[in-house]
């Protein structure tokens, strides 16, 4: 993939993930009828993780698609692009939560120490997310438990974060939620060869 098809890759799925995540709070009634109660600081925490889930899923994806070295050169960049909206141009985030989001206050929530700047910060928060999502399988196979699969792990851990880990209404529409992420990344991906004649191969 040349330069310039990489940039269009990467512009465009930028624009994806912060969309999809602006959205959450009008999507958390389709989520669960549970979440309509929840506080701000918890839908901050549910909007925020779901960023990193989203930013994970598409790594993971790239990773099948085009191989470790495509894969480290788009994801690095869309991380990039993403830390700098999170970080500097905060009036580019339509989603006020997003716009308020306290850098320090998520250092702490995501048990980041030391004092990296808060560019710094998102891509560590980031990496951390990485590390522990790659533990857990990508795909499921239909006679199987959910056990380990990846959606399942992640819908326990969202649940579990705002404190509602007895609620297995909400942590299989938290799963449902986060497989359609799958869906949609590659049905964009399609969009995006497709507009781009990207038919070839890539690595």
């Amino acid at each position: 993939m040349d330069n310039l098809n990489i940039e269009a890759y990467v512009l465009n799925f930028t624009s994806l993930i912060l969309m999809n995540v602006n959205s959450m709070p009008e999507c958390k009634e389709k989520i669960s009828p549970s979440l309509l109660d929840i506080s701000e600081n918890d839908l901050l925490i549910f909007t925020t993780e779901f960023l990193f889930y989203e930013l994970h899923v598409c790594d993971r994806w790239l990773f099948c698609w085009y191989g470790a070295k495509t894969r480290k050169k788009i994801m690095d960049m869309i991380v990039t692009k993403i830390a700098l909206v999170l970080n500097n141009n905060r009036e580019h985030i339509l989603d006020e939560r997003l716009k308020s989001l306290d850098i320090g206050n998520l250092k702490t929530y995501l048990n980041i120490t030391g004092n990296l700047p808060d560019f710094e910060t998102i891509i560590e928060a980031y990496n951390q997310r990485g590390d522990e999502y790659s533990k857990f399988e990508f795909t499921n196979k239909k006679d199987e438990s959910f056990n380990g699969f990846l959606p399942w792990e992640f819908a326990k851990k969202l649940a579990s974060l705002i404190n509602k880990e007895d609620d297995a209404f909400l942590e299989m529409g938290i799963c449902s939620y986060a497989m359609g992420i799958y869906e949609m990344i590659v049905k964009f991906k399609d969009e995006l060869d497709k507009r781009f004649n990207l038919n070839q191969e890539l690595k």
